[in-house]
């Protein structure tokens, strides 16, 4: 259990090789992997984004101890790296920060996504997650560009993609992703034309021309789901 009380505002303890360890939170010695990642699991979920309070100290807390036991090589490391992507959302939207600090944060906690994106490739959460930890559309162009690479029949990856295209002004390239999504769209499956209707709109608002954005959806098939 973490315990009652903590000074606040250690360094964030960084998911890279050099992790600081000394920064004032106690750690206790012969503690096992298992027990290190419980210990700092359940201090991140009291604590978490949907909590009724945030605890600043407890969560670096957690952090400090799940880094530990990641350290090890002997532990779950889906659980450990989601339970970290969750503290440093936490700590970005839920606490007071420098600036210096809460980009310091943001950049932990797409590190955390990009690791479980990495062990999860199946899991589609993933991508998204780490790609709203940037900011602009400009900015998650080359993310999304990167998570087709490892991801390339990912559809939401692609609406996406051609959406924040469309809203930099790069327009053939985002109606060229819309001819992806069509094909994979459904006319039955009532979300999916919702959002590829979206996505239409985003592209026909950016200057795109409306038989490009027809001809685009003319790719629609009541079978186009798994082709």
């Amino acid at each position: 259990m973490p315990p009652a009380r903590q000074e606040p505002g250690p360094p964030v303890p960084a998911l890279g090789p050099q992790v600081a360890v000394g920064n004032g939170v106690e750690s206790r010695a012969g503690v096992g992997e298992a027990e290190l990642l419980a210990d700092g699991v359940e201090a991140i979920e009291w604590n978490a984004d949907d909590s009724t309070t945030v605890s600043a100290s407890k969560l670096e807390w957690g952090i400090l101890r799940v880094r530990e036991a990641l350290r090890t090589g002997r532990v779950d490391e889906k659980r450990a790296y989601l339970s970290l992507a969750r503290a440093y959302h936490t700590l970005v939207h839920r606490t007071d920060q420098s600036v210096e600090r809460r980009r310091a944060l943001v950049a932990e906690e797409r590190e955390a996504y990009r690791k479980l994106v990495q062990l999860a490739p199946e899991d589609s959460d993933f991508p998204v997650e780490y790609v709203s930890t940037f900011m602009t559309d400009r900015e998650r162009i080359e993310p999304l560009r990167e998570m087709l690479k490892l991801r390339p029949n990912d559809v939401e990856m692609s609406r996406l993609l051609g959406e924040c295209l469309c809203n930099t002004g790069q327009v053939d390239d985002g109606v060229r992703y819309m001819r992806v999504v069509a094909r994979a769209t459904s006319k039955s499956d009532p979300e999916a034309m919702g959002l590829l209707g979206g996505m239409a709109g985003y592209c026909l608002r950016a200057g795109a021309r409306q038989e490009d954005v027809v001809a685009a959806l003319g790719d629609l098939s009541d079978d186009s789901k798994g082709r």
